[in-house]
């Protein structure tokens, strides 16, 4: 077909699609089953205007040709509601002027074709009674055709299309037998008829047994397709919800963090990181068309939204309910990425980005020498490793085994020192760009075919941030909520660049049989500067001190994964899927620098704080998980008593992980009675680094290199999980159906912590090691009453379940790690157990018309031995993990989205044309939570210290000094807000999006020793996205768009929202974000 190089006019070119569907007819000899020709014919006239229509051959026609309406004359048709095709047409049978098409109805009508269904009735005469009613199938759907008899009578009546029939008696009482081909009789008895009135007698058929058992498969849902994530939330038994391909591609730059406020109950943490239901990373999972996706954070589960191109999704759903076939280690939601098919046609879209951020671009930064040409790649972990000349099972530098003076000198050196914090240059703005294709090639006539996918992006950002950071603690042994502690205020610079990549390879060989390998890559590199300056009394006194970090962190993840889907029709249409991957994730924290300086007045200048002991520390944190995951799940669908659709499954899944993570730390004393050198710019450098010898041996050189490395310091871990199921969807009638199953999980989680310096015959550390056999049961039901005609869907679902969530190795680790200097150490606990919850839900949800809902949803959890952090006791505030009595969880969800053409009157239709592209929707969840720590605890046979304080074996008595003993969940907030204004204009190609987010206040920090916790305060977010075609060219005469180009606008952080942190009444943390601007400009083919 010659293409249309025009500009694309409105989209009135859909309907004609339509018209392919609704081709059907009766033919005049038969009734049980349409014949091979269906009575309709279609007619394009586009080469000859004034053919006429053929000769009438006793079927139906409908004739569809072409008109050449003007584009722009006045269209009066009211805008179409799902699923009412009467609103699509014109009063004299025609589509919107704008088509061009029209369609020319010479077919019979509805009662013609009802008088042929009815022919062989036999109807009484005289004085009768009138009996009427609608025969359905199970599904609720009418049946045509079907002989409604009074026993032992000649009369007999037909049901037409709409599955109506009308039969007269004499009066009396009958047995109404009722007929069809394929499907088993019925019998109305003790049927009263009277004289002149009605009397109302519905039925409903089921197939024969044996009979009809050929089932509906359809194929998965497209998540692309605008609305598709909605059918498929309607159709699960879980609840669901989630954003799809749609609602990202309008988010303007494409990013799924974006528009994932507007899933019920979601806060976006830091950015990128998505909560469920207000708890934390602890209570989620994530997968990728069902396999695991690790996370390269050690204390972190959850996966970054942006991680995986968007480009490369479907949809990412949220499922927030337990089901057998899912993991069971979430609670708050399972966030799966679900990756596209392949094209079937030829598809390329390139796009550009670039921003400002009002705190950042363009001003004054603070930056350090670093490694630009690595840093652009997200490679700047290379050059920053741990030197090569540093052997692994030996320490280096003084202390060293069999290192003179010459050596130390030579380890020291090897290191990078340079720490010096610049804060002349100015931050450039932020650029990126993001790349997909793809397409498919059929090999057979039997649809076998062979397709491609490829999505990928870059991102080069900046952004600077001035805050205020404060820590109270004891003065004298007394709390002290008046005078921090640790009072600093920090300008931090974050420079981030990141890309990723997914290559997806899909083989399909027919429809029942589809293979896919996905080939997945991300990588980001994060370098911070931090520059902080005022006082910490437990380090100094009194002195105004400078501390700088100099931090690059390289987060990456690898993934490949093989899936299979196979449907074998002649074993009952058995469904077998399943899928294997192998997964790394990485986490490369090289070179962590820190300096002390204090403001020395006698000099004139910041020197080096040796008062606070060794100086120039650097720590080298390494982290490698690897992961094996593979899964089949096998489904069976069958019709139960009824011919309803219901479905059997089973299923196997095993899960392994590795980890491997090391953290050797060095840092610089004195030589004895050299001189320090003053000033800040790279103090500790070849020219100061020796061997350790002393002003009176002769010893020019002040800093010596210690190897700081813990016995404790690494740890190698691992993990398996094996896993079976079984789950029945079994509807009971067409408006309820129960669903149900069970998942047996066996886990075993192994910490062992590594000392590298270890001799052989030393003796091992002791493995923490947490085994795991759990049933984990879900069942739920699932009301559909039918509303009335043109009322929508909807569905009332309650869900049982219990779930897990397991310990993190890094909380099973011995190894400890601070933040900033003065801040809270964190150190793991070998004794931790995984907390049963136990989860029920109750969804009320109503879809009055594609994209619209309305939800209210509640929910309850109660938490078995939760996993809380602890305060210890000491002057130093250190933080560590541990089990605690229990926790309970509660809460109500509100959702509605509607689209704002109900404000105005139906014969208003212009104006309701308009109201129809705006849509407004909201969201709100309330959410109670309160966690049960228990009484304090002392060791038997010992002094209790605190009021209630019990004796137990083994209890930690310098973690027993939490302040509160009831108290929130740690980061539950009480509260989330989302709402948003979107308008969304198809014909014009424009889309506005006004997104609002809110969090309410939550426990960031526990606190102890009579010190209150530390509270995030509530947090209002406001953005905005704005997209616009430009232009685009006509594929067809159907209208299929290509060569579009986009612009795209985006706002984030409208308000420049205050960060903040709060201890009692006073103010712990402060930081603003700025407002960000981000324009794009997006080519598709």
């Amino acid at each position: 077909m010659q293409r249309d190089r025009s500009q694309a006019p409105a989209l009135g070119w859909l309907f004609p699609c339509f018209a392919a569907i609704v081709g059907w007819g009766w033919s005049a000899t038969s009734v049980a089953a349409p014949p091979e020709d269906d009575g309709f014919s279609f007619e394009d006239g586009s080469d000859d205007e004034e053919s006429p229509p053929p000769a009438d051959e006793g079927g139906d026609e409908l004739i569809i040709a072409p008109v050449d309406a003007p584009v722009d004359a006045p269209d009066t048709t009211e805008p179409p509601d799902d699923d009412e095709w009467e609103d699509e047409w014109e009063d004299d049978g025609e589509l919107s002027e704008d088509s061009g098409f029209s369609f020319e109805d010479i077919s019979e009508d509805q009662e013609a074709l009802d008088a042929e269904l009815k022919s062989g009735e036999v109807q009484a005469k005289g004085t009768v009674g009138t009996v009427s009613g609608v025969v359905r199938n199970a599904k609720r759907e009418p049946l045509a055709g079907v002989y409604v008899r009074a026993q032992g009578t000649k009369y007999v009546a037909r049901t037409g299309v709409d599955g109506a029939y009308t039969l007269q008696l004499p009066p009396g009482q009958y047995t109404l037998l009722v007929e069809l081909d394929l499907y088993q009789s019925r019998e109305l008895a003790a049927v009263d008829v009277v004289g002149g009135e009605v009397a109302t007698q519905d039925a409903e058929l089921v197939p024969m047994v044996g009979v009809l058992e050929t089932f509906e498969v359809s194929d998965d849902l497209n998540l692309e397709a605008e609305g598709a994530l909605q059918e498929s939330r309607k159709q699960k038994t879980s609840v669901n919800d989630g954003i799809d391909a749609t609602e990202m591609s309008k988010s303007g730059g494409g990013k799924a963090s974006s528009v994932a406020v507007r899933i019920v109950g979601a806060t976006i943490v830091d950015g990128r990181y998505l909560f469920v239901r207000g708890l934390g990373h602890r209570y989620g999972n994530t997968l990728l068309d069902g396999a695991r996706v690790p996370s390269p954070e050690p204390e972190i589960r959850t996966v970054p939204l942006d991680v995986i191109p968007s480009g490369a999704l479907s949809a990412i759903d949220v499922q927030k309910t337990f089901t057998p076939e899912v993991p069971g280690d979430f609670t708050g939601g399972s966030t799966q990425f679900v990756t596209r098919d392949a094209p079937d046609d030829p598809m390329i879209t390139i796009g550009v980005t670039g921003g400002v951020n009002t705190n950042t671009s363009f001003a004054p930064m603070v930056t350090h020498a670093g490694h630009a040409g690595y840093d652009l790649f997200a490679l700047g972990n290379l050059p920053r490793a741990r030197p090569d000349s540093f052997p692994s099972d030996e320490r280096v530098g003084r202390g060293g085994t069999n290192r003179d003076a010459a050596q130390v000198e030579a380890d020291g050196k090897a290191l990078d020192t340079r720490t010096r914090v610049m804060r002349g240059a100015n931050a450039p703005a932020n650029f990126g760009f993001k790349l997909s294709a793809g397409d498919s090639w059929n090999f057979s006539d039997t649809g076998g075919k062979f397709g491609i996918l490829f999505a990928g992006g870059y991102k080069n950002e900046h952004q600077t941030n001035r805050e205020l950071v404060r820590l109270f603690g004891l003065r004298d042994g007394v709390p002290d909520i008046t005078s921090p502690r640790v009072d600093l205020d920090s300008l931090k610079t974050v420079y981030t660049t990141s890309y990723s990549g997914l290559l997806k390879l899909q083989l399909d060989a027919n429809p029942n049989n589809r293979w896919a390998l996905t080939g997945f890559y991300s990588r980001e590199g994060q370098d911070e500067t931090r520059d902080m300056y005022g006082e910490v009394r437990d380090v100094s006194p009194g002195e105004y001190l400078n501390y700088t970090r100099l931090r690059y962190v390289m987060r990456s993840i690898a993934s490949v994964q093989l899936t299979g889907k196979h449907k074998i029709p002649r074993a009952a249409n058995l469904e077998i899927d399943y899928f294997g991957s192998f997964a790394q994730a990485r986490r490369d924290d090289p070179a962590l620098r820190e300096m002390l300086f204090r403001d020395d007045e006698n000099v004139g200048d910041f020197v080096i704080d040796n008062g606070a002991g060794p100086t120039g520390s650097q720590l080298f944190l390494g982290l490698v998980d690897n992961n094996e995951n593979a899964g089949l799940d096998l489904s069976l669908p069958f019709r139960q008593w009824k011919g309803l659709d219901a479905k059997f499954k089973l299923g196997a899944w095993v899960d392994a992980k590795q980890r491997s993570f090391s953290a050797p730390r060095y840092d610089f004393a004195y030589a004895s009675g050299v001189p320090i050198p003053a000033g800040r710019d790279n103090p500790v450098n070849d020219e100061t680094i020796g061997g350790g010898v002393s002003v009176g041996n002769g010893g020019t050189r002040p800093f010596i290199l210690w190897d700081r490395t813990r016995a404790q310091d690494g740890y190698e871990a691992w993990s398996r999980n094996l896993a079976g199921y079984v789950s029945l969807d079994l509807p009971f009638v067409d408006w309820f159906k129960i669903s149900g199953g069970a998942r047996l999980e066996s886990n075993v989680i192994n910490v062992t912590p590594v000392d590298p310096f270890a001799a052989p015959d030393d003796k091992a550390f002791e493995s923490s090691r947490l085994v795991d056999l759990d049933v984990l049961p879900a069942a739920s039901m699932i009301f559909s009453p039918r509303l009335p005609e043109g009322g929508g869907d909807f569905n009332i679902r309650l869900t049982g379940t219990k779930t897990l969530a397991r310990p993190e190795f890094r909380e099973l680790a011995p190894f400890s790690f601070r933040d900033y200097v003065g801040g809270f150490n964190k150190q793991g606990f070998p004794g931790l157990t995984s907390t049963d919850v136990w989860n029920a839900d109750l969804r009320f949800e109503w879809f009055p018309r594609r994209a619209e809902v309305v939800a209210i949803s509640g929910f309850f959890k109660h938490f078995q031995d939760p996993i809380e952090e602890v305060i210890g006791a000491g002057s130093n505030p250190a933080a560590s993990f541990a089990n605690v009595d229990s926790a309970i969880n509660g809460g109500v969800e509100l959702e509605f989205r509607k689209a704002l053409d109900f404000l105005a009157p139906k014969p208003a239709v212009k104006a309701r044309k308009i109201l129809r592209d705006l849509s407004i929707g909201a969201n709100f969840a309330y959410i109670y939570s309160q966690v049960q720590l228990g009484p304090p605890c002392h060791l038997p046979g010992e002094m209790a210290m605190l009021d209630g304080s019990i004796p137990v074996e083994g209890c930690r008595v310098e973690y027993q000094v939490s302040t509160s003993r009831e108290r929130p969940l740690q980061g539950q907030a009480p509260w989330i807000a989302n709402a948003f204004l979107d308008y969304d204009n198809a014909e014009f190609g424009t889309n506005l999006r006004l997104m609002y987010n809110a969090v309410g206040p939550y426990i960031a920090q526990v606190s102890g020793l009579g010190l209150p916790d530390i509270y995030q305060e509530p947090v209002h977010l406001l953005d905005f996205t704005a997209s616009q075609r430009l232009l685009a060219f006509k594929r067809n005469d159907w209208g299929d768009l290509r060569n579009q180009l986009l612009l795209s606008l985006e706002v984030e952080n409208m308000l420049n929202t205050r960060l903040y942190r709060t201890q009692g009444d006073q103010l712990v943390y402060s930081t603003r974000d700025g407002i960000s601007f981000t324009v794009g400009l997006t080519w598709k083919y």
